[in-house]
């Protein structure tokens, strides 16, 4: 046991006290061996007696037993899709003005209350607009994607329900393509509630003091070809040394297609790449002596993927990378290796004219402030921010401390929806 602060523990296997006391001083060490009981799954507690709240970096259990120990399967929960944004004109920026309730004209993004309307609670608010879809889309994917909506909305093209979605602060996306019209005029219409069970675990219109409602954030039509990049994950690991790296990808795609890749580094020169033709799944692919990213020294590359079909391509898309490596030891964190301090703050989405829909720029310029007060991490107090401020970060050096969106949330469950949003987030 090592602890940060002074505290008592209890540790329990099941209903089973195995070390009712505890009592650990701020930086102290402890190791303690007890039996576990021969039972599985084995749970194991541990639980606040005195002090802070319980904390558990690390366990380690050791058997006579010869089978390896696992953990106990969970339950599959469908993983959200977003897909990855390709380098397209074939965008279409559904911000503007709205029909609000049929009568009224609205801003989106925004809340309805920063417009002076009133919403009776538990009810729907409805929002409604035309747009034409290009009849050259025909034959293309065609995707709506909601950046958030507070906090569930209904969504119908042209009369015919497309979909829901439940959650206030973690994007979603709808395929339109058997409803949306290429070449006419459409009709989105969109039932927006404000009071669920999103809302309460949340404490959202708790903590803003007024009844938070609306299309908060932003709004967009997208085409994509039959055959797209589904899902692009990217990560990177160090070696021992903390000197060449591993970048390690995970892509799917729509269709069959080989992927081809390009890296280039800050200052855009070409990084070779071996393989740089993969088929979709998993690869790892070497990289020697990358500039690292850190909050001083936030290094960014540029990685390109192009699917191809026949040698020709079909669809490009381009994701921004930092190599670094961060790990918990004890009660430090390092970062590429190095011990740093972290000077945090808490940070909310707000601006006095338009609450907590802000205007484009503002997540950006508050990075900016924080970094020039020599701050370098926030806290996303207490729900996932709108991506703007993501980008904000890594190119400005900020750590991100993102949080799921609950809030001193009540008992009861709610165990589907608290993945969901949870998953959403990541």
């Amino acid at each position: 046991f090592f602890s940060d602060g002074s505290r008592e523990l209890r540790v329990k296997a099941g209903e089973t006290v195995l070390l009712p006391s505890i009592k650990i001083a701020a930086g102290q060490v402890l190791e303690r061996e007890v039996d576990l009981p021969a039972v599985n799954p084995l749970t194991l507690a541990v639980e606040k007696v005195a002090g802070p709240n319980a904390a558990v970096s690390e366990v380690e259990i050791l058997s006579t037993d010869p089978k390896p120990l696992g953990s106990p399967p969970q339950a599959a929960f469908p993983l959200p899709r977003l897909s990855p944004m390709p380098e397209t004109d074939r965008i279409i920026d559904l911000a503007g003005t709205w029909r609000f309730n049929e009568t009224a004209a609205i801003t989106v993004p925004g809340e309805w209350a920063m417009q002076g309307f009133e919403v009776k609670s538990g009810q729907p608010a409805i929002y409604e607009r035309d747009f034409h879809v290009p009849a050259d889309w025909r034959g293309n994917r065609i995707k709506l994607r909601c950046d958030a909506v507070f906090s569930e909305a209904t969504v119908w093209i042209n009369g015919k329900e497309a979909g829901r979605h439940l959650g206030g602060f973690t994007p979603f996306e709808l395929d339109l393509t058997a409803l949306a019209k290429p070449g006419q005029q459409n009709t989105i219409r969109m039932s927006v509630v404000s009071e669920t069970v999103a809302d309460t675990l949340a404490s959202a219109s708790k903590y803003s003091c007024h009844q938070m409602g609306g299309i908060t954030r932003g709004i967009r039509l997208f085409a994509l070809p039959e055959v797209n990049v589904s899902s692009l994950r990217a990560a990177t690991k160090f070696d021992k040394d903390y000197r060449d790296a591993m970048l390690e990808l995970d892509i799917e795609t729509e269709g069959e297609a080989m992927v081809s890749l390009s890296l280039s580094d800050p200052k855009g020169r070409n990084v070779p790449l071996t393989p740089a033709l993969v088929p979709p799944g998993h690869a790892s692919i070497p990289v020697s002596s990358p500039l690292k990213w850190d909050t001083e020294h936030p290094n960014l590359y540029t990685l390109t993927v192009k699917l191809e079909q026949a040698g020709k391509p079909v669809e490009t898309l381009r994701q921004r990378i930092g190599f670094r490596r961060i790990e918990v030891r004890g009660n430090e964190i390092f970062v590429n290796g190095r011990p740093v301090k972290l000077r945090g703050s808490n940070h909310h989405e707000v601006y006095p004219l338009t609450g907590r829909s802000v205007p484009a720029g503002i997540a950006r310029r508050d990075v900016e402030l924080f970094r020039e007060a020599n701050v370098n991490l926030l806290r996303t107090c207490h729900y996932p921010p709108d991506e703007a401020l993501l980008e904000a970060a890594d190119e400005l050096g900020m750590f991100i401390e993102c949080e799921a969106p609950f809030c001193w949330a009540p008992g009861g469950g709610h165990k589907d929806y608290v993945c969901q949003a949870t998953a959403e987030m990541a």
